[in-house]
């Protein structure tokens, strides 16, 4: 499974809370773990949408993860 995550490549005050806010967004409504390449495009086109909304300062300190991890049943 692919788990997409946004994270602050500056770690100060406005990125951090930029980043946790699109990542609550992200759970939310369920964009964090896609079942699927075209869901993958989509949710990282959703995150990217997102970060370019907060504003070319602070978009410019966010990027985007992906992590490939195991679920373990």
């Amino acid at each position: 499974m692919i788990l997409i995550t946004c994270s602050p490549t500056n770690r100060n005050t406005y990125s951090t809370a930029a980043a946790d806010e699109i990542n609550l967004l992200a759970a939310a409504n369920g964009f964090s773990n896609p079942a699927n390449e075209r869901e993958e495009a989509q949710y990282l086109d959703w995150f990217k949408d997102q970060i370019q909304s907060c504003g070319p300062e602070i978009a410019a300190e966010l990027g985007i993860c992906t992590e490939e991890y195991f679920d373990e049943e």
